[in-house]
């Protein structure tokens, strides 16, 4: 079902990892803003006695991730915005600490981002002022996140695959034509639920959309049984091509995989407001201020910044009035008048 275009994409070349891969690159991740604590504190603490415990990260990287949709909402974004919010963001925070970076700046930060590369594109303006940020401070993140990310853009979604998948199988026993429209639905609301954990890390677009649309058909029958007929169904129309058996079966695992992961996302509470508020604190005493938006240390730097590149604005402007060629003005000539 993943077309070629998606198999040389940077999302699938730069942000799909083994579950190893991805626990090594997060917990190298805090141990590296742990160590530029120290460093930056003259402070002696083991990672174990660090008053901001990765249970604590944890909580927050949830919390945030997941208010990305109520920004969203605010603003009625489509799916793919969200989609796409939710990916900078997480993407982002694999190789960065909230002890370095605001989760609240570069979550809202992601959502104006993805409004744009989606093409909706609410000016900055107006994002700013309807979300009560500072227009300096978002355009600020917005730097940081594009390096953060290594300009890599383009993200992939369940969405697409899932409307594929549903036309494919209408009229077939598992979906009706009258429960279309109920599957569809459900499906996305799936798909939208499996954005928050790490299936799309661990997975292509596609795969996610199968074990949505398994979840949405399966209701209370076995969901085992439903994904292999599915894959069954789109297999005899050559909507997946699978080279053996061994295949189809690998195919099923990683499907029955994701559906776990997005039912235990389901199963879950929101994070408490008292834990949120506890883990704040606990962030607030380590965090880096000069890249806290909410401290003075910021706002200052972020002043000395916009000076600099006044001045190197200035300079460049007089540069080029220096280089400007003058140019030849020849007299005007007399005409006479008969």
């Amino acid at each position: 079902m993943d077309t070629g275009c998606f198999g040389q994409s940077t999302h699938a070349r730069h942000w799909l990892f083994t579950a190893t891969q991805l626990d090594e690159l997060r917990q190298a991740t805090r141990r590296s803003a742990i160590e530029r604590y120290r460093e930056r504190t003259n402070t002696v603490t083991s990672d174990t006695d660090f008053t901001f415990t990765p249970s604590q990260e944890s909580l927050l990287y949830n919390y945030y991730s997941q208010k990305i949709a109520e920004v969203c909402e605010h603003f009625r974004f489509p799916h793919k915005v969200f989609g796409t919010a939710v990916a900078y963001f997480k993407r982002f925070f694999i190789h960065h600490s909230p002890i370095d970076f605001s989760y609240r700046s570069v979550m809202i930060t992601s959502v104006y981002l993805a409004n744009k590369v989606e093409e909706i594109r609410v000016p900055i303006r107006e994002f700013a002022r309807k979300l009560s940020v500072d227009e300096g401070v978002l355009s600020h993140t917005e730097s940081v996140l594009l390096h953060g990310l290594s300009f890599h853009l383009r993200v992939y979604h369940p969405f697409l695959p899932i409307l594929g998948v549903v036309e494919r199988i209408k009229g077939t026993e598992l979906a009706p034509a009258e429960n279309i429209q109920k599957i569809m639905e459900s499906a996305t609301s799936l798909a939208r639920t499996a954005l928050f954990t790490d299936a799309p890390f661990l997975y292509p677009p596609s795969q996610i959309a199968l074990a949505c649309i398994s979840l949405a058909l399966a209701g209370d029958s076995d969901l085992s049984t439903i994904s292999a007929r599915l894959i069954e169904i789109l297999s005899a129309q050559k909507f997946i091509t699978q080279a053996d058996e061994s295949k189809i079966e690998t195919l099923l695992q990683r499907v029955l995989a994701i559906a776990s992961e997005v039912k235990e996302q389901r199963a879950g509470t929101p994070p408490a407001g008292k834990a949120v508020r506890l883990a704040e604190r606990a962030l607030a005493r380590v965090v880096d201020r000069a890249n806290d938006p909410q401290t003075d240390e910021f706002r200052a730097k972020l002043q000395q910044e916009s000076e600099k590149a006044a001045a190197r604005h200035a300079v460049k402007r007089q540069q080029s009035a220096e280089e400007e060629p003058e140019l030849a003005l020849s007299p005007r000539k007399k005409v006479r008048v008969s």
